[in-house]
């Protein structure tokens, strides 16, 4: 079963801030455009087919909230939350990590 994606209004801000950097101040327009198909290829084609086989995030989940992680790109971390009833991943946040561990945020 191949769950369907929805990003969250802080991912999608995430994700341009993390475009705008590549593009912009690395100077590396086409870098940026490929760090976006990556993270497309990746979330449709290893997320969404399998959702659960990632690490839930304890540090960051509540009881009814279970929190997942994935590195991505080895700098990146992608936190979502799975609805099984919908059968939808809902992206909550794109983390870099070579920010302080301690503001990692789900939302």
């Amino acid at each position: 079963m191949i769950y369907q994606i929805q990003v969250s209004t802080k991912a999608r801000r995430m994700l341009k801030y993390y475009y705008y950097f590549i593009a912009k101040k690395k100077m590396q327009p086409w870098n940026a455009d490929k760090f976006l198909k990556a993270f497309a290829s990746f979330v449709y084609d290893k997320i969404a087919q399998n959702p659960f086989s990632y690490a839930i995030k304890k540090e960051i989940s509540l009881p009814a909230e279970e929190y997942r992680t994935v590195n991505f790109k080895r700098n990146y971390k992608i936190i979502y939350l799975i609805d099984e009833e919908n059968e939808v991943v809902l992206i909550t946040n794109i983390f870099h990590n070579k920010r302080d561990p301690k503001s990692l945020k789900a939302k």
